[in-house]
Parts: C-alpha cells; structure tokens; sequence
C-alpha cells in the first residue's frame, strides 16, 4: 500500500466517523433537526472537496447526483412543487420563470395526471420521471413548445433541486426545515417529526453515506484526492 493510499483512507475514515456523529444526532429526537443540518452541510463539504471550481449549488448538486446511489430518486420530478410554484418563495425567481408556458404544461399534466388534490395523497403520481412528463407534454401539441427550454428548466423541479433549495438552504440560513412536519405530542410536550416529502431524514443519512462510501471508492481506485478526480 503505497502512502498516499494510506492518506486516502485515513481521509475517509475521519468522514465515516463524521457520519457516524450526524446519525447519532439524527437519530436524536432533542437534536433531530441539528442532525439534519449537520447532514446537509457534510453532503454541502464533499461536493465542494470534489468539484471546488464549481457555485456552491452546482457541486451540492453534482455530488448528490453521481455519488449518493440514489440518482433515481433525486432525478425525480415533484409535480406538487410544479403545481404550486406560483404560489412559493421562488415564484419571483427568473430562473422559474424561465419555464415557458408554464401555465400550458400544468393543466396538460392536470388532465394526464391528477390535478394537485389527487397527486398529493399518491407518490406513484406526484413523484414522476422528466422523460415521461417530456412526451406528455409533447403529445399535447402546445403551439410554438420549445422542448429545449423545457428539458433544461423542468429541472428546477426535481428532488435534487428541493434537497438544496428547501433542505439545505431552509436549514443553514433559516433554521427552516419545510420538508418536515413538526408537531407537539400531549400531555408530555414532545417533539414529533413527520416528513412530508419524498427526502425524509433517512433519505439525507443515505444520501451522505452514498456519497462518503462511493467517493472513496473512486479516489483509492484511482489513487486520487477527490480534488484532483
């Protein structure tokens, strides 16, 4: 084993142990969301330790995608986030906004679908692939449909997007964890956690366990630090 090997692992060890900690809070019904937000910044590390000439969204997103294991899932569409945008925090984001005929695409997928109260209440149907909405929205023949526009911006609508935009960023700049039902139990006063989304607290340990055992792999395979990957 040659020393830079050694190093390597050495690396990832202290990352494993790191993780080992984020659980035990996670795990925690008194520091439960701490544990969350320690998550969510160690999966923030890694893709900053991987891609570091990337913005810090695109290497959030970049690690979750090719070394969480889990790339089904964050591909992902959530139609419910789709369905409501209008009426979120980033309604006024010219990002969104980029989505043209956004008004169009969601009464077609209404009609193909379910509408938002018949969504809400299945994940087979609130929860779909780009590709299959893509020939939906073909099929209905929206005049002047500019099928680029939507492949690239529908992406703003995935499960990935979500980890950042309302798991990551909500936690560390808001101490807000929407994806997350807090609630009151009586007559002892406790806590209780219910999530509401697809990326539930046991998604984010996986997520952050995928990444720390997948990277490492690479990096030894390759005799790499994940920087020079």
């Amino acid at each position: 084993m040659s020393s830079k090997v050694h190093l390597i692992e050495c690396y990832f060890e202290e990352w494993e142990n790191t993780l080992l900690r984020a659980k035990e809070l996670t795990n925690s019904e008194k520091f439960h969301l701490e544990g969350i937000t320690v998550l969510l910044c160690h999966i923030a590390a890694m893709g900053r330790a991987r891609y570091p000439n990337c913005k810090d969204w695109e290497s959030f997103k970049n690690i979750v995608r090719y070394y969480s294991g889990k790339y089904d899932l964050f591909e992902n569409i959530d139609l419910l986030f789709l369905y409501q945008f209008q009426h979120s925090k980033v309604s006024d984001d010219k990002n969104y906004q980029s989505l043209l005929n956004n008004q169009e695409v969601v009464g077609i997928l209404e009609k193909a679908i379910g509408a938002e109260e018949k969504i809400t209440i299945s994940d087979s149907l609130r929860y779909q692939k780009r590709d299959d909405l893509l020939q939906i929205i073909k099929g209905a023949s929206i005049p002047g449909f500019d099928e680029s526009n939507f492949v690239r911006y529908i992406e703003l609508f995935s499960n990935n997007q979500i980890l950042y935009e309302y798991a990551r960023c909500e936690a560390v700049h808001n101490n807000d964890f929407p994806l997350i039902n807090i609630g009151i139990t009586f007559p002892d006063m406790q806590r209780t956690f219910t999530p509401n989304h697809q990326i539930t607290s046991a998604v984010m340990v996986e997520t952050l366990e995928g990444i720390i055992s997948n990277l490492k792999k690479e990096c030894l395979a390759e005799e790499k630090w994940p920087i020079q990957l």
